[in-house]
């Protein structure tokens, strides 16, 4: 054979020793068990139910619930720690003089009752900076370990293991009711079980827009805690939890024998640390209080217009039978439909162009969407950032519905710094709704305001 192969052949022991500190093997998925100690004192224990196989981090009390991802990725760590070395067994040294007659921290991962990883940790190593003494209990070998490893066990359990939601895991279609308290106002949203479109309910009864609701729910769902700040909480006062400043409630539909729906979850929130941009909150069912960042809160709803839909109006041009515009400056020019449903103005008919160019822009208000809800309420017409006082823009729109005639106001606004225009309309309660506007469609609205001039 050629003369290199027994070059290839390992030569030492530890050549054929398995270098992975804490190897798991195929013992992974049955595990059942993780426990780490300090100088003889719990830090932290894991158990998972042999039932329905959830992780509870047990210690320290009380017991909270843990994110089986944050598992899974410190089990993954755990196979690439390393060892840096093996200590000869006939040179070992005495196990006191290395911090491991009563070890300085214990590592134990079981299945039931059998140890799968057991790793004593000792002192510092001698001569090398960044090293500690080890034992694996198992084998009876000692061993030389970073001391990152010990590092990572002495981490916050909670922050380790934690499950940092605020709201469990949820199928949207098993929602019936979704409730809103803050300091300012109360709204609640009911999903159809039938067709699974969601409507306002209260203060008013509208139509919601699907797409903002299915939104707003991944950001309950995405809710994520950065700090536990307290696992014992009995006076929330200190918090502003006992009066939170904005709650939000997920409400279950009934089950089977039952009439009433049941809280499947509630987040509330209390105060804020601005010089942190943190908020407290809490879950309704756990006596903690967690610290998350204020930006979550900000981005999730707190007025009922910002739900409502977003198509404010749906016709077609041939549903329209008078359209009066209005320029800053100018008198109201008012289009109508002649006998022939052709439009006219006082005194002119539009050519076939003309015409099919007002139908066109009829058509393009009749369809468009509403892009972000800004605020609601008649006196905001006047804030000077939106610009209606200042152009003026009006049209007046006069729609068949069925058997009745509505009329439709749209105010146009200044250009926001998006290249949006902002818009207001009047709202199922009677009250304008600022809006954004897309240009494509105030390019449609031009048209009607040049067949004006």
């Amino acid at each position: 054979i050629p003369t290199h192969f027994l070059k290839t052949l390992p030569r030492e022991l530890d050549n054929w020793r398995e270098l992975r500190l804490a190897c798991l093997g195929t013992a992974r998925g049955d595990l059942d068990g993780l426990t780490v100690a300090e100088d003889g004192q719990s830090l932290l224990a894991l158990r998972r139910n042999a039932t329905n196989k959830i992780w509870k981090l047990i210690q320290p009390e009380p017991a909270k619930r843990v994110d089986p991802e944050r598992i899974r990725r410190f089990l993954d760590d755990m196979q690439n720690w390393q060892v840096k070395r093996f200590l000869p067994t006939d040179k070992a040294p005495d196990l006191a003089s290395i911090g491991l007659q009563s070890p300085e921290m214990e590592l134990r991962v079981t299945e039931g009752t059998n140890q799968i990883v057991a790793i004593d940790f000792g002192q510092p190593h001698t001569n090398t900076a960044g090293l500690v003494y080890a034992r694996n209990v198992r084998h009876d070998t000692l061993l030389i370990v970073e001391q990152s490893v010990i590092d990572e066990l002495k981490m916050d359990p909670w922050g380790l293991f934690g499950d940092h939601r605020l709201i469990d895991a949820f199928e949207t279609n098993e929602i019936a009711r979704l409730e809103v308290h803050t300091r300012t106002e109360q709204f609640a949203l009911e999903q159809d079980s039938t067709n699974h479109t969601w409507q306002l309910v209260n203060p008013t009864k509208q139509s919601a827009d699907q797409e903002l609701v299915q939104m707003m729910l991944k950001q309950l769902a995405a809710l994520e805690a950065a700090d536990l700040v307290k696992d014992v909480v009995t006076d929330y006062t200190p918090y502003q939890l006992d009066e939170p400043v904005a709650s939000y409630s997920l409400w279950r539909r009934p089950s089977e024998g039952s009439l009433t729906n049941t809280l499947m979850a509630r987040v509330d929130f209390g105060k804020l640390d601005l010089e942190k941009g943190m908020i407290f909150a809490r879950r309704h069912d756990e006596k903690m209080v967690y610290a998350l960042e204020n930006a979550q809160l900000e981005a999730l709803p707190d007025r009922y217009f910002r739900l409502r839909d977003r198509r404010l109006w749906r016709f077609t041009n041939t549903d329209v039978s008078k359209v009066t515009a209005t320029l800053k400056g100018k008198a109201p020019v008012e289009f109508a439909r002649n006998i022939r449903k052709r439009w006219s103005s006082p005194g002119m008919q539009l050519t076939l162009q003309q015409d099919a160019v007002m139908n066109a822009a009829l058509d393009a208000l009749g369809s468009f969407s509403a892009g972000r809800w800004l605020v609601h309420g008649d006196d905001k017409l006047g804030v000077p950032t939106y610009g209606f006082p200042e152009t003026a823009e009006k049209l007046d729109l006069q729609v068949k519905i069925g058997s009745e005639v509505v009329t439709h106001t749209l105010l146009l606004g200044k250009v926001t710094p998006l290249g949006e225009r902002f818009a207001a309309a009047r709202g199922p309660d009677g009250q304008f709704v600022v809006f954004t506007f897309q240009e494509k469609t105030y390019s449609q609205v031009l048209n009607i305001y040049r067949l004006a001039q």
